[in-house]
């Protein structure tokens, strides 16, 4: 204390301002400057994070079915229960024109005009079922639409 009552006013004074604006750029630079940074990259990255969660959302919605298809594993469905289930989960139902069973593992399908990314898509829902493509003739139509003789096995 001894050493406050030696100093001038004018030093008083400084010191007086030099401690607060001293504490003050200490409180910007360690305190408020990292807050801002952290809450603009949150705020910069909030949409790049929704964006990839509702991604996720949609992979999980198609996952899904997977995950609970084979409830009663047991039993095994015939060939045709489970084409049509996935011909219209695959919404390839309509373009079915003809159906012809050969026996309990095999069946012809003729599709007209259906779109190439749906039948991709009942084929590969199918080989999930242990149901594959054993021979096939695509015809194309137009622009993404197909014409498809298949045979399938399981």
């Amino acid at each position: 204390m001894n050493a406050w009552k030696n100093l001038s006013q004018r030093e008083k004074t400084l010191v007086g301002l030099v401690i607060p604006a001293f504490l003050m750029v200490i409180g910007y630079l360690y305190l408020w400057l990292p807050t801002h940074e952290s809450l603009t990259r949150l705020r910069t990255d909030l949409p790049l994070k929704a964006a990839e969660f509702a991604w996720m959302e949609h992979e999980l919605s198609l996952i899904e079915p997977l995950m609970t298809r084979n409830e009663n594993s047991g039993s095994v469905q015939p060939i045709l229960t489970v084409i049509e289930r996935r011909a219209i989960e695959s919404q390839v139902k309509k373009s079915i024109q003809r159906v012809q069973p050969n026996n309990n593992s095999e069946v012809k399908l003729w599709f007209k005009d259906v779109s190439a990314d749906r039948w991709l898509r009942f084929v590969d829902q199918l080989s999930l079922d242990g149901i594959s493509v054993d021979s096939a003739t695509i015809t194309r139509k137009t622009d993404g639409v197909v014409n498809v003789r298949a045979t399938f096995v399981r």
